[in-house]
């Protein structure tokens, strides 16, 4: 496995996918930033000029729509990278068992969305800092475990887009569906139910750790192991099955 984890390695540092993707997850920091540099006074004058308000802007655009949408795009890019640079044959054709492949990549993308929620947790103290805000250690530590759990929930969607892009060898398909599935949070907000959908658990761990929400975190949390372990099951055994030449 050592060696496709190598492999992985090569192929993401050797694409665009580095670079665009990390831009995708810090666009929310910097778009709320902004939004504080230019509308500091009024912000001042409501008094929501303080890291509470900054990291709620924070969790609506990056938990709620970005880390999600993003995260299935890197799943989709490890798979459709084989087919755009013809070099699934190869792949298939190495001393590498199919299943031994598709578990490599699934573990590497986990891997690499979890390293890039940990790195919007430090930017997002670090933000602020350079805003003056009143933060403590106790707090700057208590919203980066929020961005981390909603990263470690996230990642559910790592093989079910892997599987969907094995499927329809494209990734138009499943970029569509998680557009729609990230979008339709809007709709299961307020529902208390809303676990059921895997682009809502993020969302609904961190509205339960911050104590917004009175769903019984067991639900979301069971939905996202049978999710996680059903999208792997379903990927490993299509892969297996299906004629990826």
């Amino acid at each position: 496995m050592l060696n496709l984890l190598k492999c992985e390695f090569k192929k993401f540092k050797g694409t665009y996918i580095n670079s665009l993707s990390f831009l995708g997850m810090l666009f929310p920091i910097i778009l709320i930033a902004l939004m504080f540099l230019v509308k500091r006074t009024d912000f001042i004058k409501h008094g929501s000029y303080n890291w509470d308000y900054f990291n709620s802007q924070l969790t609506i655009m990056f938990v709620f729509l970005i880390g999600p949408i993003i995260t299935s795009f890197i799943a989709v890019f490890s798979v459709f990278y084989e087919y755009q640079e013809k070099t699934m044959k190869n792949i298939l054709s190495s001393p590498n068992s199919r299943t031994m492949i598709i578990l490599t990549k699934i573990i590497y993308v986990s891997f690499y969305v979890l390293l890039q929620y940990a790195a919007i947790a430090v930017i997002n103290v670090l933000c602020a800092l350079l805003f003056g805000f009143d933060i403590t250690i106790a707090s700057a530590l208590d919203k980066s475990i929020h961005l981390i759990v909603a990263g470690l929930t996230t990642i559910i969607l790592v093989p079910l887009m892997m599987f969907l892009t094995l499927f329809a060898k494209n990734f138009i398909p499943p970029l569509v569906i998680t557009v729609a599935g990230t979008v339709s949070n809007a709709i299961l907000l307020n529902w208390e139910k809303s676990f059921v959908s895997p682009w809502a658990n993020p969302s609904n761990f961190v509205f339960i750790m911050e104590k917004t929400s009175k769903m019984d975190i067991i639900y979301p949390i069971a939905c996202t192991c049978v999710y996680f372990v059903l999208f792997m099951i379903f990927s490993i055994l299509y892969f297996n099955k299906a004629d990826q030449a």
